[in-house]
């Protein structure tokens, strides 16, 4: 079990009893990837007949092989205890049960504890707000494994409360703008208001000067205030006594050194540390770093840097899915403060040997010359990060994906090139969007969107006939919805070689079932039909598996009364007609078989047109009639 990490989940997590709800869950993922969940929601197939139809006997026999897998699932990954007590049960659904009726009725109890401790957590002093969200994301997880259920919205309004009163301005701002975060934006928001935050208490701390007013500046202020007494003039000034005033201000204490502790100086001002310094930095120098591109760069490798926020690619050629963004929607601040914007968002496929790590979101810039992996968007993915010989190990549920070597200072993941560029195969499942940015200037082309996508001479007659005389008609570019949306299959012009006598060539085909059961419980009707004279033969059927039955008794009195015997059977690749029994009869008396290709029921065009006329027929009959549809 092992061998496989989606089955590795069981083997890492047997159920004892106190776990059943983390592998209640394990269990469903394994079932889903194997295929085999329904057994625990459909029924078993009574068993069949000696003479069921092929069909019957592989239901049978692909439900007890899913059952026989599951069971062995199940039992492999309890304890000794609860497997010997379940062991005897012949279905998987009979063991899910008993597991539910013994430990199910405790979800109740972990929900209630589990939304308990996401509700009442509070963001603890000197944590960071990013292992704070990542905690609480945590708990409202384990809740929702409980059978909570917590929308987005909630979730996001649940961390905005348990932060500590230094992120009040940003709620404050949050709510007032009426702002909508999903959980990855809003971690990125208040990393970025912590990083500001934190910035600014620095630069304060560093521009704070201590300052304390001495007893004889009070006396002075007293000294003016009193000069100001009855019978004094609001702008006369008080004789000066040999610009003491002057000087007492210029001799004010400027606080306590904060390097040596003594006051009337300043730290930056300090003898004592000025020479410390000095001595300091004897010898060394310092160096401004720029990054130069003398040689090319290695655009293939990735940095695995957990200061970046989000994934960011170097090329588009690396995406093997991406979509244009216009210029604006996602800005990024880098490390030097610039602010950039990115142009495209996609999906990017790693290929390491037999693994590969697909990132979402990855976005690019123009002008990146680094393909950047954020390690906190690994964690939100449920992938694993650790550091073991000078490495770090990217896994997941156990299962190692990949390595980072360090190069120069950082850790590089070195994909496989060959398998990174042939992105092309995998830009079938996210088709790019077909529609075309309008330029404001192409009023031609935008009233061919208006009006439903209409040719250029219709356009042109409009413009003639007055509705749109304004308009200046130009040229229209290639409309890939045009393309599609009017795309008509080839007709098949070309005619088959004809019969040359009767039973060579016969066309078959069932109808139904019909929407109204006609009397004596038929729901369906076979045809059988001579190529040659378009004679036809039609038997009302009950059930589609009656048609092998209705084969032999048209062949055993076309050929009795015609005295040939027939040659080809030309029909679709209906289940009824590759029955191993129907098969087998065709092969016995030598009559081929003749299948159309899959989608193409115009190379049994006479059986289907047979079809339309009947039904036309027994339609207009019936409107005459005036008789009940089960006629």
């Amino acid at each position: 079990m092992s061998s496989n990490p989606i089955i590795a989940l069981l083997a890492n997590e047997k159920l004892n009893g106190d776990n059943y709800i983390k592998w209640k869950s394990n269990l469903n993922i394994v079932l889903i990837c194997e295929n085999q969940k329904f057994v625990l929601i459909e029924e078993c197939p009574p068993e069949p007949q000696a003479n069921a139809p092929r069909t019957v006997r592989e239901k049978y026999d692909s439900w007890q092989m899913a059952n026989n897998k599951a069971r062995c699932y199940m039992l492999a990954c309890m304890n000794d205890v609860l497997r010997t007590k379940h062991e005897n049960m012949e279905t998987a659904y009979e063991i899910w049960e008993s597991l539910n009726s013994m430990f199910g009725r405790l979800s109740d109890q972990c929900r209630h504890e589990a939304t308990k401790a996401y509700l009442t957590t509070k963001m603890r002093k000197g944590v960071s707000v990013r292992e704070h969200v990542l905690n609480m994301i945590n708990l409202i997880h384990e809740a929702e494994i409980h059978g909570a259920t917590v929308d987005e919205k909630t979730q996001v309004s649940v961390i905005l409360e348990s932060l500590t009163p230094a992120f009040l301005p940003f709620t404050t701002n949050y709510i007032m703008n009426k702002l909508e975060y999903n959980l990855t934006q809003l971690l990125n928001e208040l990393q970025t208001f912590e990083t500001i935050s934190k910035t600014r208490s620095k630069e304060g701390e560093a521009n704070v000067t201590q300052k304390r007013p001495s007893s004889s500046a009070g006396r002075t202020k007293k000294k003016k205030k009193s000069t100001g007494g009855s019978g004094a003039q609001p702008n006369k000034r008080a004789p000066k006594r040999g610009g003491k005033k002057n000087n007492s201000k210029d001799k004010d204490p400027k606080g306590k050194c904060f390097h040596c502790g003594v006051e009337g100086h300043w730290k930056r001002n300090c003898k004592k540390y000025l020479s410390e310094l000095k001595n300091k930095n004897k010898g060394k120098c310092d160096l401004l770093v720029l990054e130069a591109c003398l040689v090319e760069d290695d655009t293939s490798s990735w940095i695995v840097d957990s200061g970046a926020t989000n994934h960011i690619c170097s090329s588009l050629q690396t995406l093997s899915s991406s979509t244009p963004l216009r210029d604006g929607d996602v800005s990024m601040r880098l490390g030097s403060g610039e602010v950039v914007s990115a142009t495209a968002v996609g999906v990017a496929r790693l290929v390491f040997g037999n693994n590969f790590l697909v990132l979402n979101n990855v976005y690019f810039i123009p002008g990146f010359r680094r393909n950047l992996i954020s390690i906190s968007l690994l964690h939100e993915q449920l992938f694993s990060i650790s550091f073991y010989n000078n490495m770090i190990i990217i896994s997941r549920n156990g299962f190692e994906i990949c390595q980072a070597k360090p190069e120069n200072g950082l850790y590089l993941l070195k994909p496989d090139t060959r398998q990174l560029n042939n992105s092309e195969l995998f830009k079938v499942a996210h088709p790019k969007p077909k529609r075309q940015k309008v330029s404001p200037s192409d009023d031609t082309y935008l009233w061919h969107l208006r009006l439903g996508h209409i040719n250029l001479d219709r356009i042109t007659r409009l413009v003639k006939d007055g509705p749109l005389r304004d308009l200046s008609v130009g040229s229209l570019p290639v409309c890939e919805s045009c393309l599609e949306g009017k795309m008509t299959k080839r007709p098949f012009s070309t005619k088959g070689e004809r019969a040359k006598e009767p039973l060579q060539l016969i066309h078959s085909d069932v109808c139904g079932p019909m929407s109204v059961q006609a009397r004596g419980g038929y729901e369906y009707f076979v045809l059988f039909i001579d190529d040659y004279s378009r004679y036809g033969y039609v038997y009302l059927m009950q059930r589609k598996s009656e048609t092998f039955g209705k084969f032999k008794e048209f062949l055993a009195e076309a050929e009795k009364q015609l005295g040939k015997s027939l040659k080809t059977l030309r029909s679709d690749r209906g289940g009824e007609y590759l029955d191993n029994e129907f098969e087998d009869y065709l092969l016995e008396h030598g009559i081929v078989s003749q299948l159309t290709a899959p989608g193409t029921p115009q190379q049994n065009g006479v059986a289907e047109r047979r079809n339309r006329t009947l039904l036309d027929m027994v339609r207009s009959m019936m409107s005459y009639s005036s008789l009940p549809l089960s006629f």
